[in-house]
């Protein structure tokens, strides 16, 4: 029996204090990790930054990212490179202009976003070793502006259906990359659960997802495998907690006989500007990790576990959300504020929250109220 390998690794962000180790390290940032890549047979990284010396960057809340333009002298170490996330928009058209000439100066292949929506980069197939590999990558918007032609591709059940549909019917085996979730949160969300499985209905082999910057759960629906996090490839993380800075990449094995999925497995590291890279986990460390990996996978087996660690989430960051949502500013001692005044009851009152619930449950509202916020930001 023949077979092929897929490697599908997460978030590779080479900015920050790891943007000059990596001009200085070239592929070798990839540690014993840079053989495994070179070795199969199709490979793929999520890039979350856009690659420009554009200096105008978009506003908008958390950080703006970029990267050096040689950056994608390195990635050519890849078979695709993803741009559909949150952050590839950071420095307007211009900045995605320029990730996507340097990557065609390369000739390296990317998906996920284009400067002309209408076109079919929004989509990709190549031929490996006699089989079909299709590939669709979206994100959740973030700060897609739907009045401009360029763009992510978002997750969007109506053209998820079609583009899914169609290339399916070009491809022997599909893959769907989604780039969504919660930061440091290693379980989907209801919804993206749900639409995870969507996607496997529709026809996706497989769906690998990434954004949380922990490494997390996996499971199998219908026999095809479901990763919801795989943790970053390469990020800077200022204050990690225990999990920011492992991740783990999602091996596929294809028979080219039927192909069909012959295995799945997780191939676990750990990423860290102290030692200029990635490193494949051993011993008791790789023990640790895949028990709590495996910890992970037992919780969405069992859907009281699951919704636990989802509403205990919810409850933890519930204060945070409020405010992001309701208070017109944030300052120094806001925490000391609401924790000694009845400030979350004045917003959160009996009498309006239905009201506001309403507004945000109800799709036509929200839908009024996203283009009231982007006409006012627009202003």
């Amino acid at each position: 029996m023949s077979q092929i390998k897929l490697l599908f690794c997460g978030d590779f962000i080479a900015s920050g204090a790891y943007e000059s180790i990596v001009m200085q390290k070239k592929e070798n940032i990839f540690g014993d990790v840079l053989s495994l890549i070179k070795s199969s047979d199709f490979s793929f990284v999520n890039l979350e930054t856009p690659l420009t010396s554009e200096k105008s960057y978009v506003k908008k809340p958390g950080p703006t990212l970029k990267s050096s333009l040689d950056t994608s002298k390195i990635l050519k170490l890849f078979s695709l490179v993803g741009l559909a996330n949150n952050h590839i928009l950071d420095y307007g058209k211009k900045g995605l202009e320029d990730t996507l000439k340097a990557f065609k100066d390369q000739g390296v292949a990317t998906v996920g976003a284009s400067l002309n929506l209408n076109d079919d980069e929004k989509t990709y197939i190549t031929d490996v070793k006699g089989v079909k590999i299709g590939v669709l990558a979206i994100t959740e918007n973030y700060n897609q502006d739907k009045e401009k032609n360029f763009g992510t591709v978002l997750m969007d059940p109506i053209e998820n259906f079609h583009q899914i549909k169609n290339l399916k019917l070009k491809s022997d085996f599909l893959i769907v990359t989604f780039h969504g979730g919660i930061h440091n949160f290693p379980y989907p969300s209801p919804t993206i659960r749900k639409m995870c499985k969507f996607y496997v209905d529709l026809g996706a082999d497989a769906v690998v997802c990434h954004h949380p910057h922990v490494p997390g759960a996996y499971e199998f629906y219908k026999g095809n495998p479901i990763i919801y996090s795989l943790g970053d490839l390469i990020y800077h993380h200022q204050n990690p907690n225990k999990m920011n800075n492992f991740g783990y990449i999602a091996q596929f094995h294809i028979d080219t006989d039927n192909k069909k999925l012959t295995s799945f497995s997780t191939i676990p590291y750990k990423q860290s500007i102290k030692f200029d890279g990635i490193k494949l986990l051993k011993g008791q460390e790789k023990d640790s990790f895949l028990t709590i990996l495996d910890n992970y996978c037992k919780n969405m087996k069992n859907e009281n576990l699951w919704l636990r660690e989802w509403n205990s989430m919810v409850k933890e960051r519930e204060e945070s959300f409020i405010l992001r949502l309701l208070m017109p500013i944030t300052f120094k001692g806001l925490g000391i504020l609401i924790k000694y005044t009845p400030l979350l009851k004045i917003l959160l009152n009996k009498k309006s929250l239905p009201k506001k619930l309403d507004i945000i449950r109800s799709q036509s509202y929200r839908e009024i109220l996203i283009q009231i916020f982007e006409s006012k930001i627009k202003k």
